[in-house]
């Protein structure tokens, strides 16, 4: 091999190693990630090969797999826990609308896990989680409400809810390799 085609190879390699994937691949990370999770479809169960796969998705907006990331990180399944990392992956997946993400930015938030401690930022996502539905989100909105009516007012408190509205975005919808919903 000469020195040009050792040039073009390893031009080749380069931009294959920096193209991103495509949604259905992400998708197909995603499941395969949700494969070493549950340790089904023939493979043995492996928590730090599903963070692989979930990260692989996850960065490519996959809000399913920002979540389970998230979780990872909360939980230390195939890694150390870091609660800073867990807030950023479900922060990721909150401002695509999902509703479970959007209860743990709370949880965390009003914690002060991974973030400093903000009841109000709190707030705001569990009223989102609760806007949907999700279970528990109701209660901890009330009781995040009642920590911030001293030191903020209802302008203070909308304009919070309506910043954080303006950002979330459609999510990038999991599907399953036939283009189906998951």
């Amino acid at each position: 091999m000469n020195l040009k085609h050792a040039s073009i190879l390893v031009a080749l390699f380069f931009l294959a190693a920096c193209t991103p994937m495509n949604a259905d691949q992400a998708n197909t990370a995603l499941i395969t990630g949700y494969d070493y999770l549950k340790g089904s479809n023939g493979v043995a169960k492996d928590a730090s090969k599903a963070l692989e796969y979930f990260t692989k998705a996850a960065k490519q907006g996959n809000r399913d797999a920002q979540y389970n990331v998230g979780l990872a990180y909360v939980r230390g399944e195939g890694v150390v826990k870091d609660f800073a990392k867990a807030y950023t992956w479900f922060e990721k997946a909150a401002y695509q609308d999902d509703a479970g993400a959007q209860y743990n930015v709370g949880v965390m938030s009003v914690n002060g896990e991974g973030v400093v401690a903000d009841p109000l930022t709190a707030y705001v996502w569990f009223k989102l989680a609760d806007e949907k539905g999700y279970e528990g989100a109701k209660e901890a909105m009330e009781t995040a409400r009642n920590a911030i009516a001293e030191d903020h007012n209802q302008e203070e408190i909308d304009a919070a809810y309506a910043k954080t509205v303006g950002k979330i975005k459609k999510p990038v919808e999991a599907v399953t390799t036939d283009n189906t919903p998951l």
